[in-house]
């Protein structure tokens, strides 16, 4: 593996392969999929699950392979290998869903701190019929403050609040 940053528990970021995927992905996407000025009209159903395949495949090359992890169903499975942390001290928002995966993220609990783990299922955008940003991971929280009521529940964090790790 070809990592810069090995932490203090032996874990090593992979923000730079995340970061990416992540850009490849929504260019890909913004570019080829999403409906163009040249006769294709509105939201084609088609046309995402073409690209999911497209995503899948970069996913694959650009950090599945990279990190030597286990290949999974991106954006399906819960990806443990890809550990998500919040990247700064204090604490940071976060949607999480009222269920665990229902798709309604209005969860009371509202802000998560450095001592949440999470483990990513993949980037999120609340509308497809729209350029994509993948302003958002899409993860499960699996560890956090003792009887926590959001542990296990999927939730929501900013990129820009959020670092990857996987086991070294």
């Amino acid at each position: 593996m070809n990592y810069n940053v090995i932490l203090k528990d032996g874990s090593v970021h992979i923000n730079e392969q995340m970061n990416r995927f992540r850009l490849a992905s929504r260019s890909t996407f913004n570019q080829y999929f999403y409906p163009t000025s040249y006769g294709e009209k509105g939201f084609s159903l088609a046309a995402f699950e073409r690209f999911e395949a497209v995503e899948q495949a970069l996913f694959n090359s650009l950090v599945i392979k990279p990190c030597q992890l286990t290949p999974v169903r991106y954006g399906t499975d819960v990806i443990n290998e890809i550990g998500v942390c919040v990247s700064s001290s204090g604490q940071v928002p976060v949607m999480i869903n009222r269920e665990v995966d229902s798709g309604y993220w209005d969860h009371p609990v509202r802000e998560i701190t450095s001592d949440t783990k999470m483990s990513f299922i993949g980037y999120f955008d609340f509308d497809h019929t729209r350029p994509m940003d993948h302003r958002y991971a899409r993860v499960v929280i699996v560890a956090t403050q003792p009887d926590s009521e959001i542990l296990g529940k999927h939730a929501l964090i900013e990129t820009q609040y959020i670092e990857f790790t996987v086991e070294g």
